[in-house]
């Protein structure tokens, strides 16, 4: 286990609200995308480093699937969308919660799907 008061541990922090806030209104995931790009250097080589790949695999799931969420609705498959987003939900908020949990105990995140 390693010490969760590394310097950049509060950008890391920081960017698990923006994705939360992301949930509820969409301009949020944009700037947490910004701002775990701007600390991926601040945390190289450190036990943050799989934080903030692990919010980058986050975002990077949560987009393919809105984009085939969308494209199922388009083609009039609405119910395979419906139950994308369904799955979608569920995912990211366990995500979030299991990857914000192991920040606050200073664990590294894990690299699985949930």
């Amino acid at each position: 286990m390693e010490s969760a008061t590394h310097p950049a541990a509060g950008a890391v922090q920081k960017n698990y609200v923006w994705l939360t806030l992301g949930f509820f209104l969409p301009v949020f995931t944009f700037y947490a995308v910004y701002t775990i790009f701007q600390s991926r250097d601040s945390v190289k080589g450190s036990w943050l480093e799989t934080h903030t790949d692990y919010q980058i695999r986050l975002v990077s799931v949560v987009a393919v699937t809105l984009a085939f969420g969308i494209v199922m609705g388009a083609l009039h498959w609405g119910f395979l969308g419906l139950i994308a987003f369904g799955f979608l939900f569920m995912w990211y908020v366990l995500r979030i919660a299991k990857g914000w949990s192991k920040l606050g105990v200073g664990e590294s995140a894990d690299a699985g799907w949930i």
